[in-house]
């Protein structure tokens, strides 16, 4: 298997970190990690693997 590109992808809102996002490139469910830009706080998709179909 293969790192999925969706890794590290900023998420469009921001939801808790405890809580799982949808990869919006593979649409599996990861864990969600919050990345400090500057004064700024964010939201992104943790490093996956694809699951090949």
């Amino acid at each position: 298997m293969n790192d999925c590109p969706g890794s590290g992808r900023e998420l469009p809102t921001d939801p808790p970190p405890a809580e799982a996002a949808t990869c919006p490139v593979c649409g599996r469910e990861t864990r969600v990690e919050p990345r400090h830009t500057g004064d700024e706080l964010t939201f992104t998709v943790a490093a996956h693997q694809q699951v090949n179909a």
